[in-house]
């Protein structure tokens, strides 16, 4: 997919899926993803990755989404319960500042560059 992007935006809604218990749909931006219930609130910052991009190794481990890409670390669309994934949200915003590396305050400058 071309034009595929990583920044940061606000969740705007979350919906629960029908016949999901440890699941919900999160809405950000025009994009759905589905997340672990309880995971994320709307109006939170988080990092949402679109279908297409690909995240370098490191960064998918400390973001905690390394077994959500595929094996060549790309984001793909997924269907769970009938509902389509269009991209991944990982950690919020104020958890990434907390625990910023070097590598990640290289990430959140180049998303911050794109606002």
């Amino acid at each position: 997919m071309k034009n595929s992007v990583c920044y940061i935006s606000k969740i705007r809604e979350i919906k629960s899926i029908e016949n999901a218990d440890n699941i919900e749909l999160a809405l950000v931006e025009g994009w759905q993803c589905i997340i672990k219930k309880g995971e994320f609130k709307k109006n939170d910052n988080v990092i949402l990755i679109t279908e297409g991009a690909i995240i370098p190794e490191d960064l998918a481990q400390s973001f905690g989404i390394k077994k959500y890409l595929h094996k060549d670390n790309t984001v793909h669309v997924i269907k769970l319960k009938g509902i389509y994934s269009e991209c991944l949200i990982s950690v919020s915003y104020t958890h990434l500042r907390a625990h910023e590396t070097p590598e990640h305050l290289v990430c959140r400058l180049l998303l911050e560059k794109k606002k």
